[in-house]
């Protein structure tokens, strides 16, 4: 096979990538908000309690929610954006997985709560 024939069959595969009828690759993800109260005493600080909070299996998003950080002299409570992706072959809702996810955030050493403040909506990713 010569070079010419090897990149036009590239050409005609990128065409095809960018045809509005190729077919889309459906992730099932969904969105929330939960508001977390973290001691300022224990574990580690907002940045390194996001981190944390990313690092849990299927979560993809963690952005805290502009203005919504107030702080006393032991606590921090912060408003978080969460997305995670729903692994259908380990939990049978996105609900049950949702409680895992906010299981393991109770989990962390900083974290001396969470309240969820948002329903869940499924995010187009």
């Amino acid at each position: 096979m010569n070079s010419n024939i090897i990149m036009e069959n590239w050409r005609r595969h990128l065409n095809e990538l960018d045809n509005d009828d190729t077919p889309r690759y459906d992730v099932p993800a969904f969105k929330t908000k939960i508001e977390i109260k973290l001691t300022k005493t224990m574990g580690g600080n907002k940045q390194e309690t996001m981190a944390e909070i990313r690092a849990i299996p299927y979560v993809t998003v963690v952005s805290t929610e502009p203005g919504s950080v107030e702080d006393d002299e032991t606590s921090s409570y912060i408003t978080y954006n969460l997305a995670f992706v729903h692994n259908p072959q380990r939990f049978r809702t996105p609900k049950l997985q949702f409680s895992e996810v906010v299981k393991q955030i109770k989990t962390l050493k900083s974290v001396m709560g969470v309240r969820i403040v948002g329903d869940m909506e499924k995010k187009n990713v």
